[in-house]
């Protein structure tokens, strides 16, 4: 809805890209989603990116330490317990999740920890700033 009512090019979520991630993965199995709260995508979220008919699994970060830093804002931000978590959660995710062949990171504060994730559970991880990338690079080029 945004994208349709603003004149310039208008991306907001990571959800966006999974329907370009979708056939690079060969269209089998599911793709991940990472969340800050999983409570939090609906339906309408899938509708409005254009990919209710694509297998996900989303799982969120709600009840840990990630949670109660950037949610609840009850703890302080230690970036080494933060990466743990989100590790552990992708690990999670995988492992109860065989068929997982690409994941996204739709919170905006899970990039830094995207190569940890990658490393952990040696899949392709996408986020807002690749995301981001990809659109820039369509404006960034020379003409000739």
């Amino acid at each position: 809805e945004l994208s349709e009512s603003v004149g310039i090019p208008f991306f907001a979520s990571s959800l966006m890209q999974i329907r370009y991630i979708w056939p690079l993965i060969g269209k089998k199995g599911k793709i991940g989603v990472m969340v800050a709260d999983s409570r939090g995508i609906t339906g309408a979220h899938l509708k409005g990116a254009d990919i209710e008919d694509i297998p996900i699994v989303v799982y969120g970060m709600e009840e840990t330490y990630f949670d109660e830093v950037f949610v609840k804002e009850s703890k302080a931000l230690d970036v080494e317990i933060v990466c743990n978590k989100v590790v552990e959660r992708a690990k999670k995710m995988v492992e109860e999740n065989t068929d997982i062949r690409a994941i996204v990171l739709e919170c905006t504060v899970m990039p830094p920890y995207a190569n940890a994730i990658q490393d952990a559970v040696q899949l392709p991880v996408y986020d807002i700033t690749t995301f981001a990338n990809y659109v820039m690079a369509g404006f960034n080029r020379s003409i000739f």
